[in-house]
């Protein structure tokens, strides 16, 4: 793993993990506002986490905030490379990521993102991605 320990983010391009989206829609700590105070910052999420993130919420009204927030950003598929990724990455011993952080890091990987999360543990043992 590698993180990311450069001031100057300009041009890089990050993928949102579920944690950082919903720490910004409930107004706790917010890497997402510091995140978009930089310029030419691309921000994306997984697929994945669009889907987590929908689970969660009940109320017509957070639905709506949260749309609002994610139709900024490019989402993710899952692909096949995505997949072969992560089954990789899914072989490795004494992970703490469930499945679908796995594919959210194996997201990372195959397009050269760099993972925002506030959840480190669960993805410092993945080779190869790089997070902020």
């Amino acid at each position: 793993m590698a993180e990311n320990k450069n001031n100057n983010l300009q041009n890089t391009c990050f993928l949102l993990d579920t944690d950082v989206l919903i720490n910004h829609l409930n107004k706790k700590r917010d890497m997402l506002n510091k995140l978009t105070e930089k310029e030419n910052i691309n921000i994306s999420i997984s697929v994945l986490s669009k889907f987590e993130l929908f689970c969660g919420i009940d109320s017509p009204k957070d639905k709506c905030m949260a749309e609002d927030v994610i139709r900024y950003f490019k989402v993710y598929p899952v692909n096949e490379l995505i997949v072969d990724r992560a089954s990789e990455i899914a072989k490795l011993n004494n992970l703490a990521a469930g499945p679908i952080d796995i594919f959210i890091a194996a997201t990372c990987i195959e397009n050269n993102l760099t993972l925002v999360t506030e959840n480190k543990k669960h993805f410092k043992d993945i080779p190869g991605l790089e997070m902020y």
